[in-house]
């Protein structure tokens, strides 16, 4: 499972994924993550990236804003969404062919889905 941290990447604070180029908010620390609470999370995590997570698809800044998205879009609630949805990567070209969910969200120190 590739699960290597570098410091030229960042971790998705929604599925664990080790690869956005920059951090999804400005004031968010590295993981593990932990419990990042509900949004708006610029209030507590400065300016969003607005790029999108190549694994889970989040947009940091607009999926976690219903005025943008028109949902109420927090990280747990998204990623149970993405997974139930069958886990497809927004960029398939990038999947490792080891990887596995459990142990991207235990590498960033998110917790399991059935929690």
């Amino acid at each position: 499972m590739s699960t290597e941290r570098t410091n030229a990447f960042h971790a998705c604070p929604c599925c664990g994924w080790w690869g956005l180029e920059y951090p999804a908010y400005d004031k968010l620390p590295q993981p593990p993550f932990g419990d990042l609470g509900q949004p708006p999370y610029n209030e507590r995590y400065g300016s969003a990236s607005f790029q999108c997570c190549h694994c889970c698809g989040f947009e940091f800044g607009y999926d976690c804003d219903p005025a943008a998205s028109g949902r109420h879009g927090n990280f747990r609630d998204y990623l149970r969404e993405w997974a139930e949805a069958g886990r497809n990567w927004f960029r398939p070209l990038e999947r490792p062919e080891d990887w596995s969910l459990p142990a991207q969200l235990t590498a960033a120190g998110l917790p399991p889905l059935d929690q």
